[in-house]
């Protein structure tokens, strides 16, 4: 990833989660909306039912990740 501001400290925020589409989607707007840092967001979905892409709808941002585990392997994994 690159980041649009060398100057600023680089953020890595990571959101496990599995079937809770309300929180996801409102933990990465506020991740997003951080100023003053270049932000990264990884979504690690564990197992869950519902494809984030559905969840997320209009969220396009490059600065978002989604990673998937096939099956639950637990919160410590995610």
């Amino acid at each position: 990833m690159s980041r649009a501001d060398d100057t600023l400290p680089f953020v890595c925020t990571v959101i496990p989660t599995r079937d809770r589409p309300s929180f996801v989607r409102r933990a990465v707007a506020t991740a997003l909306a951080q100023t003053g840092v270049n932000v990264e967001v990884v979504i690690v979905d564990d197992g869950g039912t519902t494809p984030l892409e559905d969840v997320l709808g209009d969220i396009t941002d490059p600065r978002v990740r989604i990673v998937r585990h096939p099956t639950s392997l637990g919160v410590a994994a995610a």
